[in-house]
């Protein structure tokens, strides 16, 4: 399930770009991605790259969730604002001058700066998470690199409402989504939810040298003095040896023969 859910991050995060630059190719604006919406040809498209990231980020937490060791729940707490924060953009545009007025608006604005801070911030708890494994070390140190700078990225949107630098705050944070679906597609190792069955050979305990089992769900015992232990199972309902007067008897006899003796090689027939 870890690898089909970080497929399903891949497809959500890449149909994103691509709407994005659909949207920058046929419009050609270099304002804020959120003026898109305004245009005849943008809102639907708008709509549905916003939809198809927060797809993907949801995607995401759940990859996530079956990572072993775990990843700290607040970033997928943050992964789950992220993508709810897209979707309530998407579906209140802002307004069309520079200030905002309206409801609209303002849960707009609130929206996206969830989204573009959730995404970081999950980044940077996921990268602590993967820096414990081994494989992924260098895959923490990346994601670490990107998370901060789109950090920084944002704190300079508070300053300056420039639509190239929001554009690059999008894009670094649509790299860091690729890379940690990527180390998931290609980690070897187990995930949460993908353990070996209890009584698999992978798991199940071997038997020292020189014990015999005493049956099933008895513990082993040392072999001592030659002898060989032999259990004989007597149950009322189900060995055609046992007499029919005795099939109300539940239990269990272990019966011991010296090695290579005529009672070894006799059969073991229980009293009426």
């Amino acid at each position: 399930m870890t690898r089909t859910y970080a497929r399903l991050t891949v497809t959500g995060t890449v149909l994103a770009f691509a709407f994005m630059i659909y949207l920058h190719m046929a419009i050609g604006t270099t304002g804020l991605i959120s003026v898109y919406a305004h245009h005849p040809d943008g809102a639907a498209v708008l709509g549905a790259s916003m939809a198809s990231l927060a797809a993907g980020l949801v995607a995401l937490g759940l990859a996530l969730s079956k990572l072993r060791p775990g990843v700290h729940p607040l970033a997928q707490w943050l992964l789950a604002l992220a993508a709810l924060g897209l979707l309530l953009a998407a579906y209140f545009p802002t307004d069309p001058g520079a200030d905002v007025v309206s409801l609209s608006g303002y849960i707009h604005r609130y929206g996206a700066g969830a989204a573009l801070l959730g995404i970081p911030g999950a980044g940077l708890l996921v990268a602590r998470r993967l820096a414990g494994i081994p494989e992924l070390e260098a895959t923490a140190r990346i994601v670490t690199w990107i998370a901060g700078g789109c950090l920084l990225g944002v704190a300079g949107l508070l300053l300056t409402s420039d639509g190239l630098a929001q554009r690059t705050v999008l894009f670094a944070e649509i790299i860091l989504m690729l890379v940690l679906a990527a180390s998931l597609l290609g980690r070897r190792g187990p995930a949460k939810g993908d353990e070996p069955a209890a009584d698999s050979p992978a798991v199940r305990p071997a038997r020292p040298r020189g014990t015999v089992s005493g049956g099933r769900g008895t513990p082993t015992r040392p072999a001592r003095d030659g002898r060989t232990f032999r259990r004989l199972a007597v149950h009322g309902r189900g060995r055609p040896s046992c007499p029919r007067g005795n099939r109300g008897f539940l239990g269990a006899t272990a019966v011991a023969f010296p090695a290579g003796s005529p009672a070894d090689r006799t059969p073991y027939r229980p009293s009426a």
